[in-house]
This record gives structure tokens, sequence and C-alpha cells, in this order.
């Protein structure tokens, strides 16, 4: 089985077409979305709550969310002792270079353009899940 992904995105459309993009290139573990940060927030206490083993291995996060933006999110992530080694992708339609400054700036481990067609999207999710799942070593503690 695949490892988990946290997919944090607004849009129940773009959220769906990623969702579809991953399980057309095959990949079958579990992908949790959720629509702001404070949800993902009170989903990532409540798996450490758990235990480690159930933390995702992939953070995808769009940077324009309602209730705790993608910066805020992010911020909080990388500030925590025990989620800051989870890889977080910024995928966003802003190309403004203050938004990739300030991504890189907290730490975000990739900024990639939010694809606009679902074959886009599923090239994206390829070399998300090649790069990120496949061939990089995480270790989360």
């Amino acid at each position: 089985m695949d490892a988990p992904i946290l997919l944090v995105e607004d849009s129940s459309t773009d959220a769906a077409i990623m969702l579809t993009a991953f399980r057309c290139i095959g990949y079958a573990g579990h992908i949790e979305i959720v629509k702001d940060g404070i949800q993902a927030l009170n989903w990532l206490e409540q798996l450490l709550r758990n235990g480690i083993a159930d933390l995702p291995r992939l953070i995808l996060l769009d940077l324009n969310l309602p209730r705790k933006s993608g910066h805020e999110m992010l911020q909080e992530i990388k500030g925590h002792h025990q989620l800051r080694r989870i890889p977080v992708i910024i995928v966003s339609s802003s190309s403004r270079e203050d938004d990739i400054a300030k991504s890189y700036e907290l730490y975000a481990n990739a900024y990639i353009a939010k694809p606009i067609v679902l074959e886009e999207y599923k090239l994206t999710a390829q070399h998300i899940y090649d790069f990120w799942l496949k061939t990089a070593k995480v270790q989360l503690l």
C-alpha cells in the first residue's frame, strides 16, 4: 500500500481532479482531503495522538485557503517538532514571486504551479509520486 497523502485544497473541483490524477497513475494509497488549514492541523494532531506511523508521507498544500492561509499552515507544520520532516509541496494557482519566495522562506519543500487540465494534473501527480513517494527517503522521526 502506498504511503498516505494529505491534500489541503478548498476547491472541491481541484481536489477531485488531483485525486483522479493520482488514481490514474496507479497510486493506491489513502489521500485525505481537507478544505482549510484548521481542518488539516486538527487532522494531523489527531494522528499524532494515534502515533507517528499514521502521519502522511507528503502534504500537498494550496496557499489560498479559508480560515488559515497556506503560509500560516506551512509555518505551523515546519515549526512543530513532530511534523516538520513531512515534505510539504505548495500547489498553487499563484505565480507571484513573493508567494514563491515566502513559501521557500517558510521551508516548503517544493512549489508547483497548479495544473489547468487533467492531463497536466496526471503528469504533475506522476512527478510527485516518482520523486517524493518512490525516490526520496523521508524519515518522519
